[in-house]
């Protein structure tokens, strides 16, 4: 039989569902029903609703050969061995100043490095997003670089050309010491004493690496915070004068951390209190 009808009996099946089999590196498996036609990218959509709703673009679907291209129609992948990994843990709108440089991103649900490139000379620099990840984007195809942009809250980049990019951070791992902030600001200072040199502020929704925490001797009891990123110093994480929470735990840290023995247990604890959400 002929290569071409070959293909052609792989397309007529469509109307047939296929159980793809996929497994995972801690040897675990997931079995996914969909249709030969459909393409990776929606069989990505399905394994991500199986789990509780994973975004699409940190799920990696290799074959032999490795990534599997996500325009890839589902029936090309009969009776191959499959395996999903996991470029991260969750996805996060971005922002070219709390984001390092080099560091994995979602462009459009494609993923890429974000960094920035110099051209020389009297060149303005420019935010650069590569796209050697295993998966071009429609548009841009390997590359996409500007040098006027702005980008907003939701982490859309708007370029002066009309452009908008839909951009999520990566998180590969939550630190059970991960906190945001709340508040529209909050001062880092260099040592735990109110009195101590201002290092700089944080902005709403920045994410912090809190090492340990403390109680002032002072009339409040003001709870301190010592962070390590994305500066290093120590912060306030609510004000009892005006009883506004500035800084809040992620619902990780809530349940890893709240109990007495744990050095951050207490804050935690106050802090679960004052929002209104003691678990």
């Amino acid at each position: 039989m002929a290569k071409h009808d070959t293909m052609q009996d792989e397309i007529h099946g469509a109307d047939e569902q296929m159980m793809l089999e996929l497994s995972t590196l801690n040897g675990g498996s997931l079995t996914i029903r969909t249709s030969p036609q459909s393409t990776v990218k929606h069989l990505k959509q399905l394994i991500s609703a199986e789990l509780d709703g994973m975004h699409p673009g940190l799920l990696r679907i290799l074959n032999a050969e490795g990534d599997v291209d996500a325009s890839s129609p589902v029936f090309t992948l009969r009776d191959q061995a499959l395996t999903i990994l996991f470029r991260g843990r969750q996805c996060l709108p971005f922002h070219e100043r709390k984001v390092a440089e080099n560091s994995l991103v979602l462009v459009d649900d494609i993923p890429a490095i974000f960094s920035y490139y110099s051209p020389g000379g009297w060149s303005s620099s420019k935010i650069r997003f590569q796209f050697n990840q295993g998966e071009m984007h429609p548009d841009f195809k390997s590359s996409f670089q500007t040098k006027d942009w702005i980008t907003d809250p939701r982490g859309i980049v708007h370029t002066r050309g009309g452009h908008k990019l839909h951009v999520l951070q990566i998180v590969q791992n939550e630190e059970p010491s991960m906190w945001q902030v709340m508040a529209a600001s909050a001062l880092v200072r260099a040592e735990k004493l109110l009195d101590s040199e201002q290092l700089g502020r944080l902005s709403r929704d920045d994410l912090l690496t809190v090492e340990e925490g403390c109680f002032l001797d002072d009339t409040d009891c003001t709870p301190r915070l010592r962070i390590s990123s994305p500066l290093t110093g120590w912060v306030t994480p609510y004000l009892t004068s005006s009883d506004a929470v500035l800084i809040m735990p992620s619902q990780e840290v809530m349940e890893r951390c709240n109990t007495a023995e744990n050095p951050l247990g207490k804050i935690i604890q106050m802090m679960a209190k004052r929002a209104g959400s003691c678990p």
